[in-house]
């Protein structure tokens, strides 16, 4: 691994660390949506409908989703997302998923299918 992204992935983890360091979760709390909603509160959706998935010609994986709200996104994701949102797809589950700051839009920090 190269040198520059070794020091970011440093970087990255201990400003992860300073955030959780004294993270208390309230009881009858989910464990994961908690801390995604500690990490970036305002960039996260529960319950989505995972309606298209594929990989393009260029080998990236997308993912057509419609929030709750009616609302539709299409991601790129990387190929781990990707697999959750395949079988939410497959086995009709919904998907919550959350976004780090600043990894952008196309780096979901958690996904999740949920009941």
């Amino acid at each position: 691994m190269a040198k520059k992204t070794k020091a970011k992935l440093k970087k990255l983890q201990r400003q992860l660390n300073e955030k959780l360091k004294n993270l208390v979760i309230p009881a009858g709390e989910d464990r994961n949506e908690y801390i995604a909603r500690t990490l970036h509160p305002d960039f996260g959706i529960k319950g989505t409908t995972v309606t298209l998935v594929g990989e393009d010609a260029s080998g990236g994986y997308y993912v057509d989703l419609v929030d709750p709200n009616g609302n539709s996104y299409n991601l790129y994701w990387p190929q781990w997302a990707y697999n959750l949102a395949r079988a939410a797809l497959l086995y009709n589950k919904p998907l919550s998923f959350t976004y780090p700051a600043g990894l952008g839009e196309n780096v979901p920090l958690i996904v999740r299918i949920t009941n």
